[in-house]
């Protein structure tokens, strides 16, 4: 992917700043917490990935008043220092993350020692940042107007703009539009290895081959609305099961929810960092959000070869206008018997043959965080 002419690079900017101190360009991170999400999984995959001989990571400030998920601290921690303000980071130490008297002393600590700042949310810049001279880029993972209102805040302190698909850049102002660069999501291919057969992954749920295992993997929110698996299953009999992972946030409700419609019939595995374990199992992924960026859990489904049910919301209108069909559609809201519907047409062998084959290969070449990680270098 080459970023447009006029967008300028990040590099060029801060060529001043970094030549003749260091031959690296130092990135700094500030993120309000690092849960278990998207954005956390960007930010993580770029620190593993971007090309070492040209980025250096200074760190990453944590801001948010919220705990932050361990793994995903001890997985930052293992590229950088993670800072994090009080109330923030995990609830246990963890070698790496620094526990700092103030959120404002984490995002100067990692900025003292940086070239370029990197923000995906609605961070306080005026606040966080400073005294700090170098560019910051603006990073937007959502869609349209859900965090228009924070991003603008800050759209006269940061210098450069990003977002992950078309729909997210519309977080921004109409002016900045004009002058942000696309750089689309890539997922961690090591995440999406199963580690075991499917039969076996399927047995250790108590499945059989017989039975039809519908799934959601990600965040319960009710803007991905994670029941559609549930409604999916209820309508296409006894054999078909619900699968999510417990979690956290928002497990309690999303599980009454189910519950009501299927009993039984909704199960929850354990989350795994190893993706591929659970969408191996699976015989259809289901996304029926109502809108997205660039979801990170749907390419992991593609790449792992699952048959994808899913709203056309997101970068999926972008991509497939690139790519060829990559799901079966489903519309916003669906009732049952449009999800069964589209689950059945996932499941034929025309739609492996002619999408499941075409949205693995689509991934591979284009959508890991290896591919992600070279634009991104080449960005700043």
């Amino acid at each position: 992917m080459k970023l447009s002419p006029h967008h300028d690079t990040v590099q060029s900017a801060a060529h001043d700043r970094a030549s003749g101190r260091a031959k690296r360009l130092r990135v700094a991170f500030l993120a309000p917490s690092l849960l278990v999400g998207g954005a956390e999984r960007w930010l993580i995959s770029l620190a593993r990935y971007c090309d070492a001989q040209r980025i250096e990571w200074s760190g990453t400030a944590l801001t948010d008043r919220a705990p932050a998920d361990a793994g995903m601290c001890r997985e930052m921690a293992a590229h950088m220092p993670v800072y994090a303000g009080p109330g923030t980071g995990p609830s246990a130490p963890l070698p790496g993350v620094v526990y700092c008297p103030s959120a404002r002393l984490a995002a100067q600590t990692i900025l003292a020692q940086a070239d370029v700042l990197v923000t995906g949310t609605g961070e306080d810049l005026a606040n966080y940042a400073t005294g700090f001279n170098g560019p910051i880029v603006q990073v937007s993972h959502a869609s349209g107007d859900l965090a228009g209102e924070y991003f603008r805040l800050n759209e006269s302190r940061a210098t450069h703009f990003v977002a992950v698909s078309e729909p997210a850049v519309l977080s921004f102002s109409p002016a900045v539009r004009k002058k942000t660069a696309i750089i689309h999501n890539g997922i961690d291919v090591h995440r999406c290895t199963p580690t075991q057969p499917r039969a076996t992954l399927r047995a250790q749920w108590g499945f059989k081959d017989h039975h039809l295992l519908i799934g959601y993997v990600g965040r319960y929110d009710w803007l991905k609305n994670p029941t559609a698996a549930a409604l999916a299953a209820k309508e296409l009999g006894s054999d078909a099961y619900a699968i999510y992972t417990a979690q956290d946030q928002g497990f309690e409700q999303l599980r009454h929810q189910t519950h009501r419609l299927i009993g039984e019939r909704a199960r929850f595995v354990p989350l795994s960092p190893q993706v591929g374990d659970i969408l191996t199992a699976l015989d259809v992924f289901i996304l029926a959000s109502l809108t997205e960026a660039f979801s990170l859990s749907l390419a992991e489904a593609w790449y792992c070869g699952v048959p994808v049910v899913a709203t056309r919301v997101g970068a999926i209108p972008e991509l497939e206008r690139q790519h060829g069909q990559l799901v079966a559609p489903v519309p916003l809201h669906p009732s049952g018997s449009d999800l069964a519907q589209a689950v059945t047409e996932a499941l034929s062998p025309a739609f492996h043959r002619e999408v499941v084959l075409r949205a693995q290969n689509v991934v591979s070449q284009f959508y890991t965080s290896a591919e992600m990680a070279n634009r991104w270098t080449d960005y700043l």
